[in-house]
């Protein structure tokens, strides 16, 4: 097995994560097999109940596993489903070894950080690197690993007290280490000490950089580069300046020679067969499109783009293939922004209307007027989890006239992820109950339904048009919900022309009105699973419908 490290210790969030995806991608492309694990030093066990204004989204993998944003990106980099062994936190590591440590597996040593926690996390990388992909049928090779946060922080020592070790044991023939750091730039002049600064404590704590990727917002001269190679002793110096995340890849297997590099470096023999379509998994989605597609993006989270990453990339992936080649414009807009109706007309110059998920009642009645103005001006709307809900909430108002419709979730405070939402936006806490309340969205059960899930179209719906059968099939996505739309509520909205398009035993997972150009919600999250090479149908036919194209046909 070959490992490559890739952190940083500038400042954090300068394109990790992209960087290890795309060093992923250019492997994965010459024949190897690769996999990514991503350590996140933070103590939550995962990414789950991060807030969404300061993490970005939650990424939901097959497993039901809540993770960081990053595996999202790997994901859809590698075309690979990855599993919660690819995401590692200190949490999750410190509940281990505490639970082994109950259950007497450690026969009455005195647990310590060293060894057992960073044996712990050794095993736990090497266990996550042998695991299957490609459909759990291929062995990985190469496993590419991310620390999240900066080299140098309090709550990473662990982990890289584990990684020193790691890199002895391995050896410098299957150990190699990447340091993505930011080249800061005053009075048009590239500043190279901090990365001089990242270098020196990387080597001090025992994982020195083999490689540096100079992240910039512009081109860096040579003589800053030459005083990084000299001051740091790395072996190779890559540019990265700001550009389109999808064209990394690209620009570090043709411009940078990171590829001859690693492949040098770490003695990784030459595969006899390259991945078909070498260098075009993003072409489609690069090159220049003949048409432009406006969506706005309303959500409870939309100061902070990263909430709704998995979405943005989705219709890009979408307006990718070639019967749409659309150039997608995303906008997004916080529902506080819609505190007055009259602002609703701001949203007529779009093409379409997303409402995604969240959890919690701040801006939900903003976006029930917003779902409403779609249905009455016949937007093209597509609502994603909380969004769907928000379309049966609409309707259940404005054509039922069950005026006290809600959301069991809106009336009661005991979901976490509700308590979340609220406190970081320093809502006070009302206890309403649930009397006088007609619970168009109800607690389904007491446990979360998360992960990929089989659900079935109905036959003669649109949405079993879009995957393909008319008369129906069942289908597979990710969800991420705990409550959805009360079933004693469906006869009356079919009655009334909100059709369910899916359902699974008691979950309506899918409504739609077939009258408008698409309105349609789904309880899942497809944006999980589109990849730059299947995007999920939905997104297909919603932008077909922003566009004026029939997808049906």
């Amino acid at each position: 097995m070959k490992y490559i490290l890739v952190c940083g210790g500038v400042i954090s969030g300068v394109g990790k994560g992209v960087v290890s995806s795309s060093i992923g991608r250019i492997l994965k492309e010459e024949g190897h097999h690769i996999t990514i694990v991503k350590i996140d030093p933070y103590l939550n066990f995962n990414a789950g109940t991060l807030g969404p204004k300061d993490h970005g989204e939650v990424f939901v993998l097959d497993d039901g596993t809540e993770t960081d944003l990053d595996l999202g990106n790997y994901e859809r980099f590698l075309g690979s489903n990855l599993t919660k062994f690819n995401s590692i936190t200190s949490g999750r590591m410190y509940s281990e070894v505490i639970k082994r440590e109950r259950e007497g597996e450690y026969l009455g040593k005195t647990v310590q950080v060293v060894p057992h926690v960073t044996d712990h996390i050794k095993n736990s990388i090497r266990n996550a690197a042998c695991i299957p992909i490609e459909n759990h049928t291929t062995q990985p090779t190469i496993c590419v690993i991310e620390l999240g946060g900066v080299v140098g922080d309090i709550e990473s020592i662990t982990f890289i007290e584990a990684l020193r070790q790691m890199h002895v044991e391995e050896g410098r023939d299957n150990f190699v280490i990447v340091g993505v750091d930011y080249a800061l730039e005053l009075n048009n002049e590239h500043k190279t000490k901090p990365i001089q600064a990242s270098a020196k404590r990387a080597r001090e704590l025992g994982i020195p950089y083999d490689v540096i990727v100079c992240r910039s917002e512009r081109p860096i001269d040579k003589e800053p580069l030459d005083k990084i190679a000299l001051f740091t002793g790395v072996e190779k110096i890559v540019q990265m300046p700001d550009c389109n995340v999808l064209s990394v890849p690209t620009q570090l297997a043709h411009k940078s020679g990171i590829l001859e590099y690693l492949q040098g470096r770490l003695r990784i023999p030459m595969c006899k067969t390259e991945l078909p379509g070498k260098g075009d998994y993003f072409l489609k989605i690069t090159t220049q499109k003949k048409h432009m597609c406006r969506i706005a993006i309303v959500g409870k989270y939309s100061n902070h783009e990263d909430a709704y990453l998995s979405i943005k990339e989705s219709l890009k992936f979408a307006g990718a293939i070639d019967d749409l080649n659309t150039e997608v414009d995303t906008t997004y807009f916080d529902t506080s922004s819609f505190m007055k109706s009259e602002n609703l007309s701001s949203l007529d110059v779009f093409d379409g209307i997303i409402i995604p998920g969240g959890f919690g009642k701040r801006g939900v009645e903003q976006m029930i007027l917003v779902a409403e103005y779609a249905r009455i001006n016949k937007i093209p709307l597509l609502g994603i989890c909380l969004g769907m809900q928000i379309i049966a909430i609409e309707y259940a108002r404005n054509v039922l006239k069950i005026q006290n419709a809600t959301s069991e979730e809106l009336v009661t405070e005991e979901d976490i992820h509700t308590i979340i939402d609220d406190k970081i936006n320093d809502q006070k806490h009302t206890t309403d109950g649930i009397i006088g309340y007609s619970l168009i969205i109800s607690k389904h059960s007491n446990k979360m339904r998360i992960g990929r899930h089989e659900t079935e179209t109905i036959p003669g719906s649109r949405m079993a048009t879009f995957y393909g059968n008319p008369n129906g099939s069942i289908i597979s996505e990710r969800f991420r919900h705990r409550y959805s739309v009360n079933v004693k509520y469906i006869q009356e909205f079919e009655k009334h022309g909100l059709k369910i398009a899916a359902r699974h035993k008691n979950y309506i997972d899918a409504l739609e009105i077939s009258e408008n150009p698409f309105y349609c919600g789904v309880q899942f999250h497809p944006e999980f699973l589109s990849k730059p090479t299947e995007p999920r149908p939905c997104f297909i036919a919603f932008l077909a419908a922003c566009l004026g194209v029939d997808k049906e046909q």
